[in-house]
């Protein structure tokens, strides 16, 4: 017969150290007293920006690695395309119309759209950054935002808190399916 390893975490609040989140400064708190804060890291076309805009964009993140010393991660994750909105517009469209040619552009827009969603996924990165302390994070997170989050060409924007929330239970479970209005009506009952 074998042994049980009894050093086997029992609990997802065993493995994740988050416990809350403080709306005041708009980030979690994880059990030891540390928070924690994401940033939209914003995409660009690097191959149709030009030279100069590169450059100065390659600088910013020279910058921000020069001055910022304390720990960050940088995280991609998968989200799958939402194109529900999209799909309901075209359909009171189709209902409307009595061009029987037009309807039949409209259903093959809707299928195009639903077979979207299935199969194409978007992906998204983020800065994640700490602090031992309140103060500690509040001047990481001006940092943050004077260095790399201000200005036309900015890097990193911020989160709504209902995101920040999607992210942390996609961050739980990454095979988990987010739906965007199922996260909103969860975070309403939370509170």
């Amino acid at each position: 017969m074998k042994k049980k390893n009894s050093n086997v975490d029992k609990t997802i609040l065993n493995i994740l150290p988050i416990r809350k989140y403080d709306d005041s400064v708009g980030a979690f708190i994880y059990e030891n007293g540390t928070y924690m804060d994401l940033f939209y890291i914003v995409p660009s076309d690097r191959s149709n920006l030009q030279a100069d805009e590169l450059q100065f964009n390659i600088y910013n993140n020279i910058k921000f690695y020069r001055l910022y010393y304390p720990d960050s991660k940088i995280i991609s994750m998968n989200f799958p395309v939402n194109t529900a909105m999209q799909r309901e517009y075209l359909q009171q469209k189709m209902k409307k119309a009595t061009d029987k040619v037009r309807k039949l552009w409209l259903e093959r827009e809707i299928e195009e759209l639903s077979i979207l969603d299935q199969n194409v996924m978007r992906r998204e990165y983020y800065l994640m950054f700490f602090g031992k302390n309140k103060d500690e994070f509040m001047k990481n997170k001006d940092n943050i935002e004077k260095w790399i989050g201000n200005g036309r060409s900015r890097l990193v924007e911020g989160l709504e808190k209902e995101k920040k929330i999607q992210i942390v239970r996609k961050l739980c479970n990454m095979n988990s399916l987010i739906l965007p209005d199922d996260l909103k009506e969860d975070v309403r009952n939370d509170d």
